[in-house]
C-alpha cells in the first residue's frame, strides 16, 4: 500500500497526486500541502484596508445590513468585525460593555477608532454627535411641532387626541408629562 509522500505522515490509502486526503486538501487550497489553515490574525488581516486620510481601517468582507464588517470565527460562527479587533488588540471585552467608534464609521475596525462602552453610552455619543433622529427629523415621527403645541395646549382626554393624531394613547400622556418632545415646546 502507498504512503502520502509529506514526509512524517504515514497515512495509507486513498491518495491523489501521492498525497492523503489532509494534505491533498491543504495543496488545493493554499497551494502547499504543508501549509495549514491561518490563524485569526492572519484571517482577519487580509480582510481590510487602510484608509490614510480618515486613519480608518476599512472592511473590505463580508458586512451586514448596518454596515458593519461580518467575521467568519468558525464553522457556522460570525462576529462583528469591530469587536473581533477589539479582541485581538486589548482582550476579551467585558460582560455588558460593547465596543463604540470613535469615528462613527461601522466599517472601521483601526482598534485605536474604538472603546468600550455601556448602551447609554453609545446613545450619549450619538447624541452628543449629532447623529440621533430626534422628533420631526426622524421618518417615522407621526407628530409636529404644532400638533405637540395642541396636545399640549388640549384639555381632551388621551384617548381622543390620540385618535385624531393616530398615535397611541400612551404617547400623548408621554408628551404631557415631558417625557417624550422634551422642551420642544414650552408647556
Amino acid at each position: 500500500m502507498n504512503c502520502c509522500s509529506v514526509d512524517g505522515c504515514e497515512t495509507t490509502g486513498k491518495l491523489r497526486k501521492s498525497l492523503c486526503q489532509k494534505h491533498y486538501t491543504r495543496y488545493l487550497r493554499y497551494g502547499d500541502p504543508l501549509r495549514e489553515r491561518p490563524n485569526t490574525a492572519e484571517r482577519f488581516s487580509a480582510k481590510y484596508c487602510v484608509d490614510e486620510a480618515s486613519g480608518c481601517w476599512l472592511w473590505t468582507g463580508a458586512i451586514s445590513r448596518r454596515g458593519y464588517g461580518v467575521f467568519q470565527l468558525g464553522v457556522g460562527t460570525q462576529g462583528k468585525a469591530h469587536r473581533v479587533s477589539w479582541e485581538l488588540a486589548n482582550g476579551p471585552i467585558p460582560d455588558g460593555l460593547g465596543v463604540l467608534h470613535r469615528c462613527d464609521t461601522p466599517g472601521c475596525v483601526n482598534p485605536s477608532h474604538l472603546f468600550l462602552g455601556t448602551n447609554s453610552d453609545n446613545m450619549a455619543d450619538m447624541v452628543q454627535k449629532k447623529r440621533s433622529l430626534a422628533r420631526t427629523k426622524n421618518p417615522n415621527c407621526k407628530l409636529s411641532e404644532s400638533d405637540v403645541a395642541l396636545v399640549l395646549s388640549s384639555n381632551e382626554v388621551a384617548p381622543v387626541l390620540a385618535r385624531s393624531f393616530g398615535v397611541n394613547p400612551a404617547t400623548v400622556r408621554r408628551i404631557r408629562r415631558n417625557e417624550n418632545w422634551k422642551r420642544a415646546v414650552p408647556a
